[in-house]
């Protein structure tokens, strides 16, 4: 019975923390995304400024999440993950609408 416990426990610690550095690794692979479409001309300085700043709000959305109670509950993560997709999509959106910043 208690090592039944001690392997739930664990499994639900090491739940929490790899749901919150996967949201922090979604960012990076993001930032590293606008970072290139930047260096390569495929976005502008403007489009470039509202992507660096929706990644900001997303970073005080994760951090705010893991203030409240030390771990992200689902409809946080939820709520983290819909907004992440969308700035994927503008990201996507960004680097193929043709217009470049030369």
């Amino acid at each position: 019975m208690k090592t039944k416990m001690v392997l739930l426990f664990t499994m639900v610690l090491a739940f929490t923390i790899t749901s919150a550095g996967a949201q922090v690794a979604y960012q990076k692979t993001q930032q590293e995304r606008i970072k290139n479409g930047y260096k390569k001309g495929k976005i502008s300085p403007a489009e470039a400024s509202r992507l660096a700043h929706q990644q900001k709000l997303m970073h005080k959305d994760v951090k705010r999440a893991k203030c409240n109670d030390g771990r992200i509950s689902r409809s946080e993560r939820q709520r983290i993950m819909r907004k992440q997709q969308m700035t994927d999509r503008q990201i996507y959106s960004y680097n193929h609408n043709r217009r470049s910043r030369f």
